[in-house]
């Protein structure tokens, strides 16, 4: 069976800190102090735990006591001395039968994720994907322009994931106002006049031609 130890840190993924969130994990994790990972989908707070060297399991293991009960197995797990407890979490939009207690938000640290700068976020797509750094600064471009967008029409802008799957499709010939519309507009609503909006603010930032190749 594979545990963290077993994870080189050969087998880390790319991650680019932003902060310094990963001093403040650390720190934390030497505390055994259990962390919570706040911000919008796609900033990072997953691939930053993989980065970590970290799996990631939710259960109550947030005390003192450090231990899992199993009620059908009549049994008790205690937490191996390196264990650590990382919630990631989408604060903004959960209901209110959905968002944490505060007497579980009070088990943690925080560390507060946002969206990368512009020129941080080209460094990952590219990284991410070999695309050319044109590219990588285009849809980096349009990624701040329809989250800007967001504030009044959409319930979250796109994510980094999302510039690397439209990056991804342009590397494979695909289109890149064809990538746009696919791994952008079309996942992040199904309103057909947002859709319109965001298929405005595609034409406005990827060019007409691209590698010689007419753009649809």
């Amino acid at each position: 069976m594979t545990t963290v130890a077993d994870r080189s840190v050969s087998a880390r993924p790319y991650y680019l800190p932003v902060g310094d969130e990963v001093e403040i994990f650390a720190s934390a994790f030497a505390e055994r102090t259990p962390v919570l990972l706040k911000g919008p989908t796609g900033t990072g707070k997953t691939r930053f735990l993989e980065y970590m060297d970290v799996m990631v399991v939710v259960h109550s293991l947030t005390d003192h006591r450090r231990f899992l009960p199993i009620a059908r197995l009549d049994t008790v797990l205690a937490a191996h001395p390196c264990f650590l407890l990382a919630v990631s979490y989408n604060p903004g939009y959960q209901t209110s039968l959905k968002d944490l207690k505060h007497s579980t938000r009070q088990r943690f640290i925080a560390i507060e994720f946002g969206y990368p700068s512009p020129d941080a976020e080209a460094e990952i797509i590219v990284s991410e994907t070999g695309v050319d750094s044109v590219t990588a600064q285009r849809l980096a471009a349009l990624a701040v322009a329809l989250r800007r967008l967001s504030e009044d029409q959409l319930l979250e802008g796109p994510s980094t994931r999302l510039l690397v799957y439209a990056a991804r499709l342009i590397s494979r010939g695909v289109p890149a106002r064809r990538a746009c519309d696919s791994a952008v507009a079309a996942v992040v609503t199904d309103d057909p006049v947002v859709r319109q909006a965001i298929g405005e603010v595609v034409l406005a930032h990827i060019p007409e031609v691209a590698d010689g190749r007419p753009l649809p």
